[in-house]
């Protein structure tokens, strides 16, 4: 547990030596670190020091009560937070879904503390089905939710962010289903969905950023319509797609193997 500047406390995994170059691990809406399980090793044993932490509301970080801390600039100034209770002036960032629009943010606003940045099924890349209607939900809908938050609604979340490749398990389901243990996380994800900017970011937005990116998707990823990635591509210098056959918006835990090589080699290289 790690305590932030401002009181947070911020749950954090650590991989690989020490003196390797450092990649913070961003996982999305509604995750934790749980989401990375499959990347961390292989990634520490290509010689990174690989850091998950799990962003405020999620896993076993602090849920603070304030809706205004989930909005989009909230989070980015959490995770340059995080990066600096960690010793980390730099680092490459890879974002998975909402924390890809959060890693957006911190490579646009202190691009000199980002090396390298891989987006996975990344909002801010594309269109979120349905997202503009989030911010017309009552704050205070949570309450009429939480009785009815079951796993099968998060076996059906999951099932939607699959593809064709596989199918979350049991245990995998027990593991994200265990954050409604902190009766805080309820509250603290429907405000993210509230507060968050779910919106494509322009492509000139994409244009100004000078290091090297990694797009990576699911072919089937039905969250984050990834069909302008290859013009975002164009538009910018050394910028790669990855779009692996088959498999959903939680692309890296789904079909784990192509995303492990594609980001060994990016971070690597």
């Amino acid at each position: 547990m790690v305590p932030l500047a401002d009181g947070t406390r911020v749950h954090v995994l650590e991989s690989g030596p020490a003196g390797g170059a450092p990649v913070v691990l961003l996982s999305g809406w509604g995750g934790s670190a749980y989401l990375y399980r499959h990347n961390i090793v292989p990634l520490a044993k290509a010689g990174l020091r690989v850091i998950a932490p799990e962003l405020r509301g999620h896993g076993l970080s602090d849920k603070p009560a304030s809706e205004d801390a989930y909005s989009t600039p909230a989070m980015v100034h959490h995770a340059l937070a995080v990066m600096d209770a960690l010793g980390l002036p730099r680092a490459s960032l890879v974002g998975q879904s909402m924390a890809g629009r959060i890693a957006l943010g911190i490579a646009l606003a202190e691009p000199a503390r980002v090396s390298k940045l891989a987006l996975i099924s990344a909002v801010g890349t594309g269109t979120v089905p349905g997202s503009s209607l989030l911010a017309f939900v009552p704050s205070g809908a949570y309450h009429f939710v939480e009785p009815f938050t079951s796993r099968l609604v998060f076996r059906l979340v999951l099932d939607r962010a699959y593809g064709a490749v596989g199918r979350a398990s049991k245990r995998d389901l027990e593991e994200y289903y265990s954050q409604t243990a902190d009766p805080n996380y309820l509250r603290a994800v429907w405000s993210l969905l509230r507060q968050f900017d779910w919106r494509p970011l322009p492509a000139s937005e994409f244009a100004k950023l000078a290091m090297p990116v990694l797009f990576l998707t699911g072919e089937r990823d039905h969250v984050v319509k990834h069909g302008r990635l290859a013009s975002l591509a164009r538009g910018m210098k050394g910028a790669r797609v990855i779009i692996v056959p088959r498999a959903g918006h939680l692309v890296n835990e789904e079909d784990p193997e192509p995303v492990n090589r594609a980001l060994v080699d990016f971070l690597s290289a």
